[in-house]
């Protein structure tokens, strides 16, 4: 009986120390992600991505700015992958102010100021990224407009660069 006594304490100890390994591993995975939250929060105000661009109803140019909301959201989920065990989701609002008036040519909108006296569009973003070799990669860019998701990840347009920061 004393041998079996033994065996199970040595069982549950053996358990018990590879699940606080595993809690430990998965704490700094989260701490690692809000590391890679706390740089794009950083590059919004360092470096809020300005568009130039030609004007929706297509008189003209316009200039815009994007900047990030506070409290960006975020998640990590564990996939069945063993190369990218870990798959996280950073989702935020951005803010993007344009110039009072449109310009007729490219180079006149980049001179124009932006207005912040008037209420921003507001866009949903939603970045996915795998968690690989300890650290995170960047695998999909969406941005959601009137209800549905459109995926930059493949975009040959440049409004995936127009709509993320510049990354140090």
């Amino acid at each position: 009986m004393f041998k079996f006594t033994k065996i199970v304490v040595l069982a549950l100890f053996i358990v018990g120390f590879a699940g606080s390994v595993c809690l430990a591993d998965e704490a700094q995975v989260i701490s690692s992600f809000k590391v890679v939250i706390n740089k794009y929060v950083q590059a919004y105000k360092d470096h809020p991505p300005i568009m130039v661009d030609k004007a929706y109803d297509g008189n003209g140019w316009m200039k815009s700015e994007a900047s990030m909301e506070a409290n960006p959201a975020f998640d990590i989920q564990k996939t069945d992958s063993i190369i990218a065990p870990y798959e996280g989701i950073l989702s935020y609002k951005v803010d993007s102010n344009a110039a009072r008036r449109g310009a007729q040519t490219e180079a006149e909108a980049q001179a124009e100021s932006i207005d912040y006296s008037t209420p921003p569009s507001v866009l949903s973003m939603r970045l996915t990224f795998s968690y690989s070799g300890g650290s995170w990669v960047l695998n999909k860019v969406e941005y959601e407009e009137s209800g549905r998701w459109w995926d930059l990840t493949n975009d040959t347009t440049g409004l995936k660069d127009e709509l993320l920061p510049k990354m140090n």
